[in-house]
């Protein structure tokens, strides 16, 4: 069984065509319900909006407020088209936040959802407003984000995967949290990048158990290890997805919030920055 309620969070019409294609292709699989939420957010401050400052502080409100209604009419229309004529059931839902910052509403839907699927805003694209996303719904959701990156072609989610291992709460929780991708994958290479293993013990085997788990599951898999080889972990995970065709990477998301402010481990760091397939992290 394929993942049934599927959320989109689309901070605006500018990163929304990727995110709906994975959308709509993960929705196929078992005809999800698909929810494409836009928030408005209250206004931060008076020199930090898409407008640029004004001195008028009403007439700086209307044009934050006109300015949201607008790029959410655009987004819509985008959710709309890209959505439109499917089996599946879609519905749009536009918040009028009173908070300045729109992942705090944002988290509050996505918490019901199976699966949260989110553009990967980068610095060079993100406003004030779209900072972080990416990491933010991965840290404080509790659900699996499937993260695009902006620029990529989207035909197919999941049809070949890379799954990252190490044995793992997070890597553990990532491979069972993608199963319902897993299981309709034509194949799925499980990496385990620099694995440990006790002496007398083949590195080859690392990832044996969990490859013969997601087997019963009926998965088609197979384990392989690899080494960094100095590059780091991230980048090897990546080339190993390339070269394996995959479509799709699965792994944990390492890090730990403090005051909103985010510390990732190398692996997620790295594939964050670089990624050009779909991601999908759980922590």
């Amino acid at each position: 069984m394929g993942y049934k309620t599927i959320l989109t969070y689309l901070p605006n019409a500018r990163l929304a065509i990727e995110a709906l294609a994975a959308a709509k292709a993960v929705a196929q699989i078992d005809n999800a319900h698909v929810i494409g939420l836009y928030v408005a957010p209250a206004l931060r401050n008076l020199g930090a909006t898409p407008l640029g400052a004004s001195d008028v502080t009403g007439e700086l409100i209307e044009q934050h407020q006109e300015w949201h209604r607008e790029e959410s009419e655009k987004t819509k229309a985008l959710f709309d088209k890209a959505m439109g004529g499917e089996a599946f059931v879609f519905e749009w839902r536009h918040v009028d936040s009173g908070r300045p910052d729109p992942l705090d509403d944002a988290l509050d839907h996505a918490r019901n959802a199976e699966l949260i699927i989110s553009p990967l805003v980068g610095e060079e694209d993100s406003d004030f407003e779209d900072e972080r996303i990416g990491e933010r719904l991965m840290m404080e959701s509790g659900r699996p984000v499937l993260l695009i990156p902006t620029g990529s072609l989207i035909q197919h989610v999941g049809r070949h995967v890379t799954l990252a291992w190490d044995a793992s709460q997070q890597s553990s929780r990532a491979a069972f949290d993608a199963l319902p991708l897993l299981k309709t994958a034509e194949h799925v290479q499980i990496v385990w990048v620099d694995p440990v293993m006790p002496a007398g013990q083949s590195r080859s085997r690392a990832a044996d158990e969990i490859a013969a788990s997601l087997a019963r599951c009926g998965v088609t898999c197979e384990a392989v290890d690899a080494q960094s080889e100095g590059r780091g972990i991230g980048a090897e995970l990546l080339a190993r997805a390339r070269d394996h065709g995959s479509d799709l990477l699965v792994m944990g998301g390492y890090g730990q919030s403090r005051f909103r402010e985010f510390i990732f481990g190398g692996a997620t760091r790295d594939v964050l920055r670089t990624m050009t397939i779909p991601v999908l992290m759980s922590h």
